[in-house]
């Protein structure tokens, strides 16, 4: 890859941790929210009650925020380092497919977002209804069922192409 202007590397940066910071909101989101249901029929667990649920829904607002502005930082700023860096989709293989992942799990998580927002607002104010947000989070599982993981996964996957950049054509100098 050639070298890059200086809008382009902030670009880089602020995907870069934007990415960083998805990642770990969306993990830890992920494992809060299965923790509160039984495998099979998304049952609450028999020691959630409603003490505890309220609590746990105000806990999970947090990553909710952070997961909801992280993916839209992560979006514009992988956008505008695409759009100000002109580097070659061809013979940087591993971009192209970086850009692929990220532009094809887009609509996903925008529909998945839709249910996050919701749950964002039921839970800014102090009226939090729990059974309201329990069925939203579980409207949010069943609509895209394993997706959150196969996206996650596949965002783990951008690091790695872009550690180890393959499909990558170097330029041969003729002498």
């Amino acid at each position: 890859m050639k070298k890059l202007k200086l809008s382009s590397k902030i670009f880089l940066f602020i995907f870069v941790l934007s990415l960083i910071i998805w990642i770990g909101g969306y993990l830890t989101r992920i494992s809060i929210t299965y923790q509160l249901f039984e495998r099979i029929n998304y049952q609450l667990k028999p020691f959630i009650n409603g003490q505890n649920l309220a609590a746990i829904l105000r806990i999970l607002y947090i990553p909710t925020v952070i997961t909801f502005v992280a993916y839209i930082v992560l979006i514009v700023s992988f956008t505008l380092f695409i759009s100000t860096a002109k580097v070659g989709l061809k013979k940087n293989g591993w971009l192209f497919i970086i850009t692929l992942i990220i532009y094809i799990t887009l609509p996903f998580e925008i529909y998945l977002m839709k249910y996050d927002y919701n749950f964002l607002l039921l839970t800014v104010g102090n009226n939090l209804e729990n059974t309201v947000a329990i069925n939203l989070i579980i409207s949010r599982f069943k609509s895209l069922n394993g997706f959150p993981i196969i996206e996650l996964l596949s965002y783990f996957s951008i690091i790695y192409f872009a550690l180890f950049q393959p499909f990558k054509i170097e330029e041969k100098i003729v002498r």
